[in-house]
């Protein structure tokens, strides 16, 4: 089932909250690329250096895009982060990102999660905005992805009007 944390604390060992990691993913840009405005970091993800290194699979950690056909087809679903061999703890954690935000804007969090063991989505809902959801239940998508066998807890969060549609869906299972 989901479940709802008050705090990511458990999450992260380093006890930082989902707002500082976002505080820290736009120094990193700030730094990498020179981007003085928050609206830049979450609108050129894609372009962004630190971004592409997250959204690359390594031994420890598969990256991948869900389609809505057999997985591969059709539109994007979610972006899972998964972590590989012996360190994954069977927990998962669905992000919602803010509204017109590119869903890879938050790959640097995932993948650092991903890299402690934690399974993480990132949804990619039609148009950036979170609010679609209630319409097209990507978490069902991702609960169906990984079934019981693999991740037996989860939890959602989210940026912005991401975090609303996140405490909307709270208690889905």
């Amino acid at each position: 089932s989901l479940h709802s944390l008050h705090s990511l604390h458990d999450f992260f060992t380093n006890q930082a909250t989902m707002a500082s990691k976002i505080a820290t993913l736009f120094a990193l840009f700030k730094t990498a690329e020179g981007v003085t405005d928050a609206t830049q970091v979450m609108k050129a993800a894609k372009d962004n250096k630190v971004v592409k290194a997250a959204m690359t699979s390594s031994d420890s950690v598969k990256v991948f895009t869900h389609r809505r056909l057999f997985g591969k087809v059709g539109r994007s679903l979610f972006i899972g982060f998964e972590p590989l061999g012996d360190d994954a703890k069977g927990v998962g954690y669905i992000l919602y990102p803010g509204a017109l935000c590119e869903a890879e804007a938050y790959a640097p969090i995932a993948r650092d999660m991903a890299d402690k063991g934690y399974h993480v989505a990132i949804l990619t809902p039609p148009m950036s905005v979170a609010i679609t959801d209630l319409l097209f239940n990507l978490t069902a998508e991702v609960l169906d992805y990984w079934k019981k066998n693999v991740v037996s807890k989860w939890v959602v969060g989210g940026h912005s009007l991401g975090g609303v549609v996140a405490s909307m869906r709270q208690s889905v299972a």
